[in-house]
C-alpha cells in the first residue's frame, strides 16, 4: 500500500512538472540555407576585408590625414556600411585602374607619336 502511494505521488509530480513545462519548450527549426545566401555573406566578408586592407595602406592613411580622418574613424565607417554599400565599393575598387583611366594613356601616347613625327619631318 505504501509503495502504491509513493508511486502515485511520483507519477503526479512528474506529470505536473511536464504539464507546466509544456509552454516553455522551444521548438528547434532546421530550415535549409540557400547557397546564394552563404555565398553572399562570404563575398561581403571578403569585400570588407579588401576595403580594410586598403585603409591600412600608408598612402591611403596619408590622404585621410589631409582630410582629418584617422584610420580608426575610417574603419568604423566601413564597419557601419550596409552589405550592399560594401559590395558596391568593392566593385568600384575592382573596376578602377591603378593609375587612372587607360583612355588618357592612349591619348597621351597618340599625342607623343604625332609630336615625334612632326619633329622628325621638321628636321
Amino acid at each position: 500500500m505504501m509503495m502504491k502511494r509513493m508511486l502515485k505521488a511520483t507519477l503526479v509530480t512528474v506529470l505536473s512538472f511536464g504539464m507546466f513545462q509544456g509552454p516553455f519548450v522551444r521548438v528547434a527549426r532546421a530550415d535549409m540555407i540557400q547557397t546564394g545566401e552563404v555565398v553572399n555573406k562570404l563575398t561581403v566578408a571578403q569585400d570588407r576585408k579588401k576595403i580594410e586592407e586598403l585603409l591600412k595602406r600608408e598612402d591611403v592613411q596619408k590622404e585621410f590625414e589631409k582630410y582629418g580622418v584617422t584610420q580608426t574613424e575610417a574603419s568604423l565607417r566601413v564597419a557601419s556600411l550596409s552589405d550592399a554599400e560594401v559590395q558596391n565599393m568593392a566593385r568600384q575598387m575592382d573596376q578602377s585602374v591603378a593609375g587612372g583611366d587607360p583612355i588618357v594613356y592612349i591619348l597621351v601616347v597618340v599625342v607623343l607619336v604625332l609630336l615625334i613625327v612632326y619633329l622628325i619631318k621638321r628636321v
